[in-house]
């Protein structure tokens, strides 16, 4: 059966650390595993009948260099991602997507615009939860 690549704009997460520095990589074990966890769980949203496989999955830190080399004073945060393979069928992404949407929201996620990077030069749509008593988590 062909398939088709679609990349479920929902699949793709960054647990922002909202300007807060790491001392070292150590630190963001914990957001590897988030992340990742997150990552999971979302992907199995998706229902079965479209079938998705993993084409490319990747999941590493990033950092919000000020010097142009990454420092354990720049913010950072751990980003996990899956471009998935559905199977061929007309809207199957989109399908995919509604599907993502509203589980997430049904466990308490709101939609929103998020800013990745400082003065807005990058927006993504995507899905927000307070977890601490901040805005600081989002896929």
């Amino acid at each position: 059966m062909r398939r088709i690549r679609a990349a479920v704009a929902a699949a793709l997460f960054a647990l922002i650390l909202a300007g807060c520095a790491m001392a070292s990589d150590d630190g963001l074990d914990e957001y590897r595993t988030e992340a990742d966890r997150l990552l999971g769980e979302t992907v199995a949203l998706i229902p079965a009948n479209l079938e998705p496989q993993s084409g490319f999955s990747e999941s590493e830190p990033r950092y919000a260099s000020k010097s142009g080399g990454a420092s354990a004073s720049d913010p950072a945060w751990w980003q996990a991602r899956d471009v998935l393979n559905l199977a061929a069928e007309t809207d199957a992404s989109a399908n995919a997507a509604a599907a993502i949407a509203v589980g997430l929201t049904a466990d308490g996620w709101r939609e929103s615009t998020v800013r990745e990077t400082e003065g807005g030069a990058r927006i993504t749509d995507g899905f927000r939860k307070d977890l601490d008593g901040g805005d600081g988590t989002s896929r």
